[in-house]
């Protein structure tokens, strides 16, 4: 999956667990609380799952859980969520280009995507609790 910027570009990564939008499908901003905030080697990290996602096969749901922000010096450059149940994934902000706008897929069994989540619910205090 492309990135919308170059990986350089990023000086952070937020984590962030998704607030429930009703009435909303498609999120035009990432909302809801942040679980971590990734810096230099684990943001690239991130990038690099993220970049690596393989295409997949969308099904219908969209009810994304997770997503990032990502910041550049002064601004967020872009933002994701992604729906491991549907492989669907929405890059919304500035730095997102409009041939990378709307869902796109991604293998939700894939290694980078199973990390990926892993990640997420590693940071994810709910999901700690159960």
């Amino acid at each position: 999956m492309l990135l919308p910027v170059d990986a350089d570009q990023v000086l952070l990564v937020e984590a962030v667990r998704l607030a429930r939008a009703p009435g909303r499908p498609f999120p035009e901003t990432v909302v809801g609380e942040e679980l971590a905030v990734w810096v230099e080697g684990e943001a690239e990290q991130v990038l690099g799952l993220i970049a690596d996602l393989p295409d997949g096969e969308r099904y219908r749901c969209f009810t994304p859980r997770y997503g990032v922000r990502a910041h550049g010096n002064t601004d967020v450059l872009f933002e994701a969520v992604f729906c491991f149940s549907c492989n669907g994934a929405l890059f919304t902000g500035p730095s997102v280009p409009a041939g990378m706008r709307g869902i796109r897929t991604f293998d939700a069994d894939s290694p980078p995507a199973r990390e990926l989540l892993r990640r997420f619910r590693s940071c994810d205090p709910c999901e700690s609790a159960q």
